[in-house]
């Protein structure tokens, strides 16, 4: 997305072609609990996407207008489509051996639509 593949030859652009035309290994999601009385997560925690292991937690906090834990990380696609099925997996997150049900999103999880800033 940062780089204009059409502007002509330049160093390192037969890697990016080819690295686009492969489907993406990992996909960075939005994950929020479902419970408010859940365990806080920091970061480095495993995600599990129906009972398997998928990814790690990058960032993670409590998010007090979500009211629950939320969090950031990356989950290995196998190169499947993100589409609704992959979303609507069982996500569960690792923390300190407790495993935390979690809704996995693509967009913002506080304010998706971006209404709340446009006023």
């Amino acid at each position: 997305f940062a780089v204009d593949l059409d502007k002509g030859d330049f160093l390192g652009r037969a890697a990016l072609v080819a690295a686009k035309s492969k489907p993406l290994s990992r996909r960075l999601l939005s994950f929020v609990g479902t419970d408010a009385d859940t365990p806080l997560a920091h970061g480095g925690e495993l995600i599990l996407r129906n009972g398997e292991a998928a990814g790690e937690v990058t960032s993670a906090s409590y998010g007090h207008t979500l009211g629950g834990i939320v969090a950031l990380g990356y989950v290995t696609t196998g190169g499947a489509a993100m589409n609704a099925e992959f979303l609507s997996a069982r996500y569960e997150l690792d923390i300190a051996g407790d495993r935390v049900p979690v809704k996995a999103s693509l967009k913002a999880l506080y304010d998706p639509a971006n209404a709340r800033v446009k006023g």
